[in-house]
């Protein structure tokens, strides 16, 4: 399987040779994407990161104790592009080559808000996406995730950026079965949520499985290096089910 993997460096941090933020949208990259669209090469882009990065870090921000243990995952905007900036410059480029699909991954930081993601897709249907660290956004909602997840069903891909044995219960529990509520505990949403249930109709390898050959490509390599995870995790000791969520670490 080929395909190109674009790190969330592009429009947030990456600079060009005189010191200028390059933007995703930067017309000196549109030759690559073309040639992918070209060549039927996918890119998975990773743009930007949780909205909540550049909300105030305060009692309303749900990832205000990761921002608190990891600083530094603060996003200043004094310092950097904004959200909907990032994300309109990432949307320019799906919107300027419909010839080249897209994955844009971690439902493209729009979990909580799947009735945009759900347009974007209406609107180009050259682009995808997959649950890769963010299983917590659907289950919060799950009823309409579940309607969500059978009609977008084949643009929803299953990615994770690494492999661990013990977290695929949880992501098949959430997706397959109709549990009531159940513990997911990750670095930064911790939560009780409810299973989506997704029908037989809907078999889970029109999920799109295939994606998480792409993801393993780049992750089964960060895979291999030790973990940090925060002690805070230690009061979840006794949680059975839990996702730790890849790409705080590797992503």
């Amino acid at each position: 399987m080929k395909g190109l993997k674009v790190y969330k460096g592009l429009g947030l941090t990456d600079k060009d040779n005189e010191g200028n933020r390059i933007a995703i949208d930067d017309p000196r990259l549109d030759p690559i994407w073309a040639k992918c669209g070209e060549l039927g090469i996918p890119v998975l882009i990773h743009s930007g990161e949780p909205n909540s990065f550049w909300n105030p870090k305060d009692k309303n921000n749900e990832r205000w104790l990761e921002l608190k243990q990891e600083p530094d995952r603060y996003r200043d905007p004094a310092k950097y592009p904004t959200f909907e900036e990032i994300m309109a410059e990432q949307h320019h480029v799906f919107r300027k080559h419909p010839e080249t699909k897209f994955i844009n991954p971690h439902l493209g930081w729009f979990g909580n808000d799947l009735t945009r993601l759900g347009k974007l897709f209406d609107e180009l249907p050259n682009v995808y996406t997959e649950l890769g660290a963010v299983l917590a956004e659907l289950g919060r909602q799950p009823k309409f995730a579940r309607a969500w997840m059978i009609q977008y069903q084949d643009r929803v891909m299953f990615g994770k950026d690494t492999y661990k044995k013990e977290e695929y219960y949880t992501y098949f529990r959430v997706l397959e079965t109709g549990d009531a509520r159940q513990s997911i505990v990750s670095l930064v949403l911790p939560r009780q949520v409810g299973d989506l249930e997704i029908p037989e109709a809907v078999p889970t390898e029109r999920l799109t499985f295939v994606a998480i050959g792409l993801a393993l490509l780049v992750g089964g390599f960060f895979a291999l290096l030790p973990h940090n995870w925060s002690a805070a995790l230690l009061a979840w000791d006794r949680v059975p089910f839990r996702e730790f969520d890849p790409y705080l670490e590797h992503d």
